[in-house]
């Protein structure tokens, strides 16, 4: 119904292929070869995680190629389009893999209530501190008003957020691919952070592992958001 074509779940086989080949992008012709002549599945959960790994402050190391992640930092501003990310999901030629992970997670419908009538308090504050009408305050407003009324209708809220993984053969390619998701974010006016420091958990939060961060955190969730 979104215009992105025809999906349907993957079996666990497929994922477990799917998590095979983003640790070892070598062996994705073999896969798919043996899926060809075949069609069985053979691989286990066993087997689909990493040889050796070894992670560093900015990149991460898996079997024979290297990867960085980063992490959505703010959405695109003001009215967003369908083609925003259609640069972003495309294949990139100098860039062995990249994976576009779009992560969710719902409000519940007491916080959803609290939070948009903030947003809507704050947004109408900011725009009255200004003598001259700011365009991009009042579109804040309309947008801000126009959440508020849907979830007074029962609409949910939901948070989300984007991490982006770049996979290179040698450590030399690391700059270009730094240089390549860059350009990648700046056309699709989204504000991307290089996950310092957590590069081996972002890397695997990306993959269709069913991983929710906020679970593994040392601080609780509940304490991080009464903060």
């Amino acid at each position: 119904m979104t215009g992105a074509g025809p999906a349907q779940p993957m079996t666990a086989s497929e994922l477990a292929e799917a998590i095979r080949i983003a640790y070892d992008p070598s062996v994705a012709g073999l896969i798919d070869q043996a899926r060809a002549e075949n069609g069985t599945r053979m691989l286990r959960w066993d087997d689909v995680g990493p040889i050796a790994a070894q992670e560093a402050w900015d990149h991460y190391r898996h079997d024979g190629v290297f990867s960085v992640t980063w992490s959505m930092s703010e959405a695109p501003r003001g009215a967003v389009f369908s083609n925003v990310l259609a640069r972003m999901v495309a294949p990139h030629a100098e860039l062995l893999r990249k994976r576009v992970t779009l992560l969710y997670r719902p409000h519940d419908p007491g916080t959803a209530a609290r939070l948009v009538e903030r947003d809507r308090k704050d947004a109408m504050f900011k725009a009255k501190q200004s003598k001259v009408p700011n365009a991009r305050d009042s579109v804040a407003v309309r947008a801000a008003e126009q959440a508020a009324s849907e979830e007074a209708t029962g609409a949910g809220l939901i948070r989300f957020a984007m991490l982006v993984t770049a996979t290179v053969q040698n450590a030399a390619d690391l700059p270009l691919a730094s240089s390549a998701i860059d350009n990648l974010s700046a056309s699709s006016r989204i504000l991307m952070r290089r996950v310092y420091g957590s590069q081996a958990s972002a890397f695997a939060a990306a993959l269709p592992l069913g991983l929710v961060l906020p679970m593994h955190l040392k601080v609780p969730q509940a304490v991080r958001e009464a903060m």
